[in-house]
């Protein structure tokens, strides 16, 4: 059984390199880029604003960012107000 001379070595090693970096840039190029949604809490429903005044904020505030007003109880029983929109322009 022979030693593998360096040179082979570096010439398989540039091949395992290039066949993976390649294969990496497919799966990126097939991959949409994340949309990244925040949520902001306008107000109580039913107390500090009516569910109305909450649609119309946050589509005031949020325009263009695709935002999503509703309103809802979470587990401490409190009906907030929720929008729901794009946290990045784009």
């Amino acid at each position: 059984m022979g030693i593998a001379s360096p040179s082979s070595f570096c010439i398989l090693f540039l091949l395992l390199v290039c066949a993976e970096s390649q294969t990496v840039q497919i799966k990126d190029v097939e991959r949409p880029p994340p949309k990244y949604r925040c949520v902001s809490i306008l107000g109580v429903c039913g107390v500090t604003l009516t569910e109305g005044r909450c649609k119309q904020l946050c589509l005031n505030y949020y325009s263009g960012l695709d935002p999503f007003p509703y309103c809802a109880t979470p587990l401490n029983g409190v009906k907030y107000c929720y929008c729901r929109h794009d946290c990045f322009r784009g």
